[in-house]
């Protein structure tokens, strides 16, 4: 082993002792002719003292060392002097006195510093990848996910599950997505695709008498990208024989309940409560919401079907729905210039625009459109929608699946942006009754909804 400790092991039981730490070089201080080095690991940071009295050639690479440089530093470990310990280190109370420094690998200067407060955009970090998995958050990532891995296959090797990894080129099969294809170099003209989800494979385990697998499972589609979809991603993958919907939501629910409580801490009760697919999207406007808030979305069509205006009259026309929702309280808070952004927002997820009301005083609407409305309409939209004065109601037009998608969209960053729910928290629900198959936008043809 080229080292004795990790960068975040020691601590003043180790006092005396001679030890060896590898990592790469956090910050370099030189203070009167006594040169600090913060040395950094995966496991911590350790501070390494070359005091005047080093060897010649110890001085030398400590005065050479640059950040992200790879050294070797073997030291006695001391304790830091009287007013000089870091509460904010575990290994906050020593230090190490360098008696041998070694520099394992140099560096050119970083684009960024993996410890620095303020970041560069996504696309530098996604460049310089290597350097961005250096820094402390995106490691707790890594190590957030393993820890979550193994609880699932150690639940799951508990319950008698066979953990099998399934092939990845097969047969293309119609799922939820467009296939990614590979050519196949013996057979001219043919091609493999990779999986959007191993429901072949699992399925002739099943009848070959597996009776219980699961696999950590690697799937991929070819769709537009969004910030829940990428073209490759790992999916939980179970499969059952001879059991019942119950006893598969058993298994699941037990899942979750371990993992919340291993990893957040936090207690779950069973069972959990059961939202229909139908009922998320009327409510929320997606098939997987964020639960712990309110911002429920309210259906105004049958109110508005008899409004002379025409974004909601040529809606209801064609089909469509007149939807909202109202964020109380919250109509000094949002200016021109707030609201014109949410109107981006709704036009980005898929809208024409955005119909936004606040609720004055007198109990009337103003807005762009309010005196649009009508009387009568105006008076309905504030009964549906429980409204009070100081209250905002943000409105969609269009057909079901827009609206779903505009206020679905508009929910979400209302409920970070106004801190409507604590993010330590959770709320976890089963949503049923998925449809099976939907219309594909492009085709037309009917499609399979979920694999996966």
């Amino acid at each position: 082993m080229l080292r004795t400790h990790t960068c975040g092991e020691l601590r003043p039981s180790h006092l005396d002792e001679t030890v060896t730490l590898c990592g790469w070089v956090d910050r370099v201080r030189d203070h009167k002719g006594v040169i600090f080095i913060d040395l950094r690991d995966r496991w911590g940071k350790t501070q390494v003292v070359i005091g005047p009295d080093a060897p010649t050639n110890v001085m030398e690479s400590a005065r050479a060392a640059r950040s992200e440089w790879v050294l070797s530093a073997t030291g006695r470990v001391g304790r830091r002097p009287e007013g000089t310990t870091n509460p904010k280190l575990v290994t906050g109370e020593i230090e190490v006195v360098c008696s041998n420094l070694e520099i394992l690998n140099e560096a050119d200067t970083p684009v960024f510093q993996p410890g620095a407060m303020e970041l560069p955009g996504e696309e530098v970090r996604l460049k310089n990848r290597w350097l961005d998995l250096r820094r402390t958050d995106m490691q707790n990532n890594l190590f957030l996910r393993s820890r979550i891995v193994k609880i699932m296959r150690d639940h799951f090797d508990e319950l008698g599950f066979v953990d099998v990894e399934t092939p990845m080129l097969g047969r293309s099969t119609p799922e939820g997505a467009r296939d990614y294809l590979v050519p196949s170099r013996l057979e001219h003209g043919a091609f493999f695709a990779l999986p959007q989800s191993p429901q072949l494979y699992k399925q002739l385990l099943m009848i070959a008498g597996l009776d219980r697998y699961v696999q950590v499972a690697k799937c991929f589609r070819d769709e537009d990208l969004r910030a829940d979809r990428q073209p490759e991603f790992t999916q939980l993958d179970v499969e059952m024989s001879f059991v019942d919907a119950h006893d598969v939501t058993g298994v699941i629910e037990s899942l979750v309940v371990k993992t919340a409580k291993d990893i957040l801490d936090l207690d779950i009760s069973l069972p959990l409560p059961q939202v229909t697919w139908t009922e998320c999207m009327e409510r929320y406007g997606h098939d997987a919401p964020d639960m712990r808030f309110g911002l429920e979305i309210v259906d105004l069509t049958e109110v508005t079907k008899n409004s002379d205006f025409r974004v909601f009259k040529s809606a209801v026309e064609s089909g469509g729905r007149v939807r909202g929702i109202l964020v109380s309280g919250a109509a000094e808070k949002f200016s021109r210039k707030d609201l014109d952004g949410l109107t981006a927002m709704a036009v980005e997820a898929g809208a024409k625009g955005l119909v936004w009301l606040k609720l004055d005083s007198s109990g009337s609407w103003t807005g762009p459109v309010a005196k649009n409305l009508g009387s009568d309409v105006a008076e309905n939209i504030r009964q549906s929608l429980s409204a009070k004065p100081g209250d905002l109601a943000l409105i969609s037009a269009d057909s079901f699946d827009v609206t779903c998608k505009t206020l679905h969209a508009l929910r979400k960053h209302l409920g970070k942006e106004l801190e409507l729910y604590d993010e330590n928290t959770m709320h976890v629900s089963w949503v049923i009754d998925f449809p099976m198959f939907a219309r594909d936008e492009e085709t037309g043809n009917w499609a399979a909804m979920h694999h996966p």
